[in-house]
């Protein structure tokens, strides 16, 4: 299902993938970068993860640029945390040399009486993309 995706991701050489029938995991390649899954859910459905931020497609080529931008430079997930647990993750994209909040992922429970923290990750895969339509507002 998946192939086209394996060999563009055997280009990186830096890039390591876990493919199953339905998925494709790539883990961070160091401590700054993020994972990034992507799942076809049912027919004609899938979803991509970056690490605990996701998304839900109803189209494969979307679902596909997606996944290429969550490896990409241009693609950076602001992580806050409560203590040492992450709870909230929102992406965001390079616009005019600028980085732009896009879309956020968070948990409903979570230690609120921690002290917060923000990380920012990204992942460096040299690989050509086309933001998916809801990153191009």
């Amino acid at each position: 299902m998946f192939d086209e995706i394996v060999e563009v991701l055997k280009r990186d050489s830096s890039l390591h993938c876990e493919v199953g029938p339905r998925h494709i995991r790539v883990p961070p390649v160091d401590p700054t970068g993020f994972e990034v899954r992507i799942l076809q859910t049912g027919r004609g459905a899938y979803m991509v993860w970056f690490d605990g931020w996701h998304e839900e497609f109803d189209d494969y080529s979307e679902a596909v640029r997606c996944f290429a931008f969550g490896l990409s430079s241009h693609c950076r997930l602001k992580v806050l945390l409560k203590g040492k647990m992450r709870y909230r993750w929102t992406v965001e994209c390079q616009k005019n040399s600028q980085w732009a909040e896009d879309s956020t992922t968070g948990l409903l429970l979570f230690p609120f009486w921690r002290r917060t923290s923000v990380a920012y990750l990204a992942n460096k895969a040299n690989l050509e993309y086309t933001p998916p339509a809801q990153l191009r507002r």
